[in-house]
């Protein structure tokens, strides 16, 4: 049982980075200059319903008592770590 809930958190964990890199990812869209103000507000109100998302859900796992290596590790520099995973692995291909 305990291994599966360990699995879980990691899963959930893997989620938190990902919600974290999709609004990192919708704030530069939301930057970019040549979109309409319209478009540009909207991606970064999607960007901050994502990170809220995030939020929610770091929160339950570090209230459950996680400290998993993930729960640590600064949201910046787990998301380089990221980018830097998929730029190695697409050089790979």
């Amino acid at each position: 049982m305990q291994g599966q809930v360990e699995l879980s958190d990691g899963y959930l964990w893997r989620a938190v980075r990902s919600l974290e890199e999709q609004a990192e990812l919708h704030r530069r869209l939301g930057s970019v200059k040549r979109q309409g103000r319209e478009q540009s507000t909207a991606m970064r109100r999607h960007a901050e319903e994502i990170e809220r998302r995030s939020h929610v859900l770091r929160r339950i796992l570090v209230e459950r008592g996680d400290t998993s290596v993930n729960s640590q590790v600064p949201r910046k520099r787990r998301a380089v770590h990221s980018a830097q995973r998929r730029k190695s692995a697409n050089t790979l291909e």
